[in-house]
């Protein structure tokens, strides 16, 4: 079996990646294997083989994009309790 880290969005719909967080409607919520800033996580398409935004069908695109929306709104929230300044402080 490969390492997960060799295709995370097929290890993340086999369930074997274990830096999801949860799966949205067209993503996958993802920890950053790196934490730069607390809470560092990113949406990863839940659709193989897609390598930009443009090769998403656009419903499928706009999925994808309100799923980043709300993660980012998520993290927002959580880390912004925890001491993240909100935008323009």
């Amino acid at each position: 079996m490969k390492d997960w880290r060799s295709d995370r969005i097929a290890a993340a719909l086999r369930g074997d990646n274990p830096m999801v967080i949860a799966h949205l409607s067209a993503s996958f919520a993802v920890l950053g294997d790196v934490q730069f800033l607390p809470g560092y996580c990113v949406a990863l398409t839940d659709r193989p083989g897609v390598q930009t935004l443009t090769d998403l069908p656009r419903a499928d695109r706009l999925g994808f994009l309100s799923d980043m929306e709300m993660l980012g709104e998520a993290v927002e929230r959580v880390c912004t309790a925890h001491g993240i300044p909100p935008s323009g402080a």
